[in-house]
């Protein structure tokens, strides 16, 4: 696991007791937060906005900090399409005219989630 710099204190502290003296030792440790970003999503295709017709694609890049994407999930006005998968072909033919929402979803090993749309 990748780690962040952000340290955190933490300390051992030891009691000795020899020929009836005690001795207290103090070790400073350093402990490294693990990152805790959520992963990128970037929908390449179609571009905002734009006017679709017939059988098009949907698609879309994910990339993670610690570089493991564990789910990828395609949304079309809020029904789940897709799973797994970067790209997803949409026969547009099927739908009522009008807007339409596309989210594509990417989760990391540490359960993390972004959530862009169109």
């Amino acid at each position: 696991m990748r780690l962040k710099e952000n340290r955190r204190p933490l300390a051992i502290v030891t009691f000795f007791m020899i020929f009836n003296t005690i001795s207290i030792i103090f070790i400073p440790i350093g402990v490294n937060a693990p990152i805790n970003n959520p992963p990128t999503v970037r929908i390449t295709k179609p571009a905002e906005g734009e006017n679709l017709s017939g059988i098009t694609s949907v698609n879309f890049t994910a990339a993670d900090q610690q570089g493991v994407i564990k789910e990828r999930q395609i949304l079309i006005d809020g029904k789940l399409i897709r799973i797994s998968s970067y790209f997803y072909i949409w026969d547009t033919t099927k739908e009522v005219d009008g807007s339409h929402t596309i989210l594509c979803r990417s989760k990391d090993r540490i359960f993390n989630t972004i959530n862009p749309y169109l």
